[in-house]
């Protein structure tokens, strides 16, 4: 009796005839495995390749329990999501583990044993300051989303600051479009930056925002941006700009 009770409430679930809905499975029992992202003054972006400077690690939340190796170091981790600092004597490949526990889904998966080993690569290059080489520098032609007819060149360079001509700066130029940018305030790392141009007026608007290489396609840059909606307004807009490397 009590084996066909089980059977007898199964068939409830479903007309006679009726097949019961398939348990969906997908190609794989793991999830996303686990991010890196560059801390770039309070701003995370996701990346592959940084200068030296801190990283956030975050395992995907489907796991349960996680254990982290990071390159040589010995130490081992196990905080779901925590930062690491990458000094310039780590220059180079790192290799990053990440080990994760999580619910064991047989029905779709027969051999799984809930256990996850994903690894990712992250690379630490050498910064030179007066001339960083970083994958975001660069002129890029494009347009903003809400008018992609009009396309213009972005540019982002190392120049001399305008004010210490003996200090190296980054230059955006051209964000907005016709805005010289040597005023700009920018935070940089390999992959993105966080840009703020202060007080706006008629021919630069006052634009902050983010800036980041597409990871999926290299030659690629989005910024997204507010501006003022007219000079010295407080009233502001949302833009954002793609465009493909042409230098």
């Amino acid at each position: 009796m009590a084996v066909a009770i089980p059977s007898m409430v199964l068939a409830a679930c479903h007309r006679k005839g009726e097949e019961p809905a398939p348990v969906p499975c997908g190609a794989s029992p793991a999830p996303s495995g686990f991010t890196i992202e560059n801390n770039i003054n309070n701003t995370l972006f996701a990346c592959d390749t940084i200068f030296p400077s801190v990283v956030r690690l975050s395992a995907a939340p489907a796991y349960s329990s996680v254990v982290w190796q990071i390159g040589t170091d010995p130490r081992v981790y196990t905080q779901k999501a925590f930062n690491v600092t990458f000094p310039p004597t780590s220059v180079g490949t790192v290799a990053i583990r990440c080990i994760g526990t999580r619910p064991v889904n047989r029905r779709c998966f027969p051999h799984d044993d809930g256990v996850d080993t994903v690894t990712q690569v992250l690379t630490v290059m050498p910064l030179n300051p007066y001339a960083p080489h970083a994958a975001i520098e660069g002129k890029f032609l494009g347009a903003t989303t809400d008018a992609p007819r009009d396309t213009f060149t972005v540019r982002i360079f190392v120049g001399r600051d305008v004010l210490y001509p003996s200090q190296p700066a980054l230059f955006l130029v051209n964000l907005n479009k016709g805005c010289p940018g040597t005023s700009m305030d920018i935070s940089a790392g390999y992959q993105g930056l966080v840009f703020n141009q202060g007080v706006g007026n008629a021919v630069c608007h006052g634009v902050y925002g983010v800036g980041h290489i597409d990871l999926q396609d290299r030659t690629k840059i989005r910024f997204d941006y507010s501006e003022q909606a007219t000079p010295g307004s407080a009233a502001q807009i949302s833009k954002a700009f793609i465009g493909t490397r042409v230098r």
